[in-house]
């Protein structure tokens, strides 16, 4: 949708003038390639003059499988030839991640796209560690070693945006890359990957809790929650004069 594609053809045979349509329901009816005027008669298109003609059609919002083509002869519409199996579809471009951005499990985050066409709806999923390599069902799939997954199976394409919340641990990698799929199964090859983006782990302070004072030579326990996989962590703190200053490495 919204492409130009150029259409050719051959003719044998003295035909000066050509017209061009196509039909989304196998013949039942015809729409225009060509111009027509306003009372839905055809306007000629000239033929070349060795018979070696193009024309460039800018492809419209209907989108369907399978689109029939068909051109005739504007003086004698029997001298004809249809082609049965072409495919309009749509186009999808994900904008969100960009690549800039460190996410972390367990929050919420937006992946975004635009598109081209009337897709009613997306399915989106994640490839880690830049695989670029995202199989028709990455879940049950064992080419995939899980280092890929699902987002959603299905979510309306209109929004433009669906909330990844939370993000689970399973998707923690260095280098993720999201693809956003159309989920016509005549469309597979409608969908854009993002630019990848870090999946980091995360922590949630259980222990202290702002508003705690704890005084200096007491023993104290910090805890916390890990979301994702980590093995051993480094401990900080940090007050309003000073800078960072270790507690413990390797816990």
């Amino acid at each position: 949708v919204d492409d130009y594609v150029t259409l050719k053809w051959s003719t044998y045979g003295t035909i000066q003038n050509v017209v061009l349509r196509y039909s989304t329901n196998s013949g039942g009816s015809w729409g225009w390639i060509t111009s027509h005027d306003e009372f839905g008669q055809a306007i000629p298109y000239p033929n070349a003059a060795d018979g070696n003609g193009e024309y460039t059609w800018h492809i419209p919002n209907d989108i369907a499988y399978p689109v029939w083509l068909k051109i005739y002869d504007a003086s004698d519409e029997d001298a004809k030839t249809i082609i049965q199996d072409c495919n309009i579809h749509g186009s999808i471009t994900v904008i969100q991640p960009d690549g800039s951005q460190d996410w972390k499990i367990g929050e919420q985050q937006h992946i975004t796209w635009t598109m081209h066409g009337s897709i009613p709806t997306v399915k989106i999923y994640y490839s880690k560690d830049n695989l670029h390599f995202i199989p028709a069902d990455p879940i049950n799939d064992p080419t995939c070693g899980g280092l890929c997954g699902q987002i959603t199976p299905s979510t309306p394409a209109g929004p433009l945006d669906y909330p990844w919340a939370p993000i689970p641990p399973e998707a923690v990698g260095g280098s993720v890359v999201i693809r956003v799929m159309d989920t016509n199964v005549n469309n597979a090859s409608v969908y854009d990957d993002s630019s990848a983006v870090r999946i980091k782990a995360n922590f949630v302070f259980n222990s202290p809790n702002e508003g705690d004072t704890w005084i200096v030579g007491d023993p104290q326990q910090i805890k916390w929650t890990t979301k994702g996989i980590v093995r051993w962590v480094n401990l900080f703190f940090k007050d309003k004069v000073n800078g960072w200053t270790q507690i413990n490495q390797d816990v």
